[in-house]
């Protein structure tokens, strides 16, 4: 695995921005980091929200990238427990299908505020990557 070079920008959720460096470029990560990235990235992108992610010539593929958490989240009717199930159950698909990442672990989720006092779902993601890396993944607001 080590002919693979897997490089991705570091991108802070928090500001909604890349991350500079010092010398005034996008900063990058390569390898397991990287796969960890695309995993919060994943889990952070509302699924069929941004035409980025659509492929409106093949239905099978259009906008498969992303999370539907929200969309389980906030269906208020249904009970507690069954929300945090069907949130477990989005957060892991969200990365499933990802050719980085062989195998998703573990999936924990619990309710939670955000930094504003905004009620979310915290989700803890294990997985292991193309590296065959163990990836734990803290903490994922959604």
């Amino acid at each position: 695995m080590a002919d693979i070079d897997l490089r991705v920008p570091v991108f802070d959720f928090d500001t909604g921005e890349f991350v500079i460096g010092l010398d005034g470029t996008v900063k990058t990560v390569t390898g397991s980091e990287a796969v960890g990235m695309i995993a919060v990235k994943a889990e952070e992108t509302e699924r069929g929200v941004f035409p980025v992610y659509g492929d409106f010539e093949n239905e099978e593929e259009n906008h498969v990238y992303g999370s539907d958490v929200k969309a389980y989240g906030i269906c208020g009717d249904y009970p507690k427990d069954v929300r945090l199930s069907e949130v477990k159950r989005a957060a892991e698909e969200a990365i499933a299908y990802d050719p980085w990442i062989t195998s998703v672990d573990s999936v924990s989720v619990e309710e939670g505020e955000d930094e504003n006092g905004t009620p979310c779902f915290i989700v803890d993601i294990e997985f292991t990557d193309i590296f065959r890396n163990s990836i734990l993944v803290e903490g994922v607001e959604v």
